[in-house]
């Protein structure tokens, strides 16, 4: 059986760890779109509820399974609104990304009589979301006023992280205008940039700081928040010369003992692994051998006694196993790493 775990308290104190790393009275907006990057969006919300100031997500069913599990912190909803009825319903705060949401977003007040609360996106580079002209900026706060529409907050979404600092600097440049503008006619509005990996420098902190891999330890200097465990399932003991798995990608140098792990690519090892990277068996690192397989996966166990049932740490706060080991060890991005998990055939436990 595959056991993942995931232990709320180290995402707690991840949270401690980057309010350590904010200038004063900066907010933390806590990211937990597409399932909280797969490791359960109502159990971690509801975990860390008292210690972000809003949550975000991509998509209004992420938002409306959050509402029927009664989170009631303010909810960001990230790039275009497909039924701003239903986002005044759930009581979202929208992002605005052109004259014509805000205008969709008015309509929609009007219709439903109700109150609305949007962000409005900058786009300074990333070539995604958001506005590129202050003539928008100015459109969009004149509809906002007209039509009784609180505009919460101003963003913009960075394209690189603390290592390319010079390119941040520059959308921050890009970004000044609009936070100018915004700040005449909402002073005490939100503005926020910084997300996880650029939440650390000062300059783009501003009033709200965006994580989601920070959480879970997917980021320098936070700890892993989820701990992997299989098991050596069966042993194949194999002659120099042979191979190991599909394409032969794997030649044994010597004999050796192969453990085979009940967990494959449809469940949490990632197929970047395959030829890379270690699990841990008795505290041991054990290399993986040949490509990930669906369902299973090997390791050298030649250092391993009586190797079949024995536990396989694949991922947890140890070296060299840690998330940010495996990220680096395998050249995935975080993200790709945590949203490709799938617990479906695993027993999954929330360590409170």
């Amino acid at each position: 059986m595959i056991i993942a775990e995931i232990n709320l308290k180290i995402i707690r104190e991840n949270i401690r760890t980057l309010r350590k790393r904010l200038s004063k009275n900066v907010k933390i907006c806590a990211v937990v779109k597409a399932n909280a990057y797969s490791l359960g969006d109502v159990p971690i919300s509801r975990a860390i509820e008292r210690d972000v100031a809003m949550f975000a997500v991509a998509h209004l069913s992420e938002a409306k399974r959050l509402r029927e599990n009664e989170i009631a912190l303010p909810i960001l909803l990230f790039g275009v609104c497909e039924d701003y009825k239903e986002a005044l319903r759930l009581g979202l705060i929208t992002s605005i990304n052109s004259v014509a949401e805000i205008r969709e977003l008015a309509k929609a007040t009007k219709s439903q009589n109700s109150q609305a609360v949007c962000h409005i996106k900058v786009n300074t580079g990333l070539n995604r979301y958001g506005i590129t002209t202050m003539w928008q900026l100015r459109k969009i706060i004149e509809i906002a006023i007209e039509n009784g529409i609180t505009v919460e907050g101003l963003y913009t979404h960075f394209a690189f992280e603390e290592d390319n600092l010079d390119r941040v600097d520059k959308q921050l440049e890009r970004f000044k205008p609009f936070r100018k503008l915004y700040k005449k006619y909402f002073p005490k509005g939100i503005i926020h940039a910084a997300c996880a990996g650029t939440a650390h420098y000062h300059p783009a902190q501003f009033d709200m700081v965006r994580v989601g891999k920070n959480l879970y330890g997917g980021y320098h200097g936070y700890k892993t928040a989820i701990t992997i465990r299989a098991k050596i399932v069966a042993v194949q003991n194999i002659k120099k010369g042979e191979i190991v798995g599909y394409g032969g990608t794997f030649i044994a140098k010597n004999n050796m003992r192969v453990g085979i792990i009940n967990c494959g690519y449809a469940d949490i090892a990632h197929t970047s692994m395959s030829n890379n990277g270690y699990v841990l068996v008795n505290n041991k690192p054990c290399k993986i051998l040949g490509r990930i397989c669906m369902d299973s996966f090997m390791i050298d166990a030649s250092e391993i006694d009586n190797a079949i049932g024995k536990e396989v740490l694949i991922i947890a706060d140890k070296d060299p196993i840690t998330l940010v080991e495996v990220v680096t060890t395998n050249k995935l991005v975080t993200c790709d790493l945590l949203c490709g998990f799938n617990f479906n055939r695993a027993k999954l436990i929330y360590k409170k």
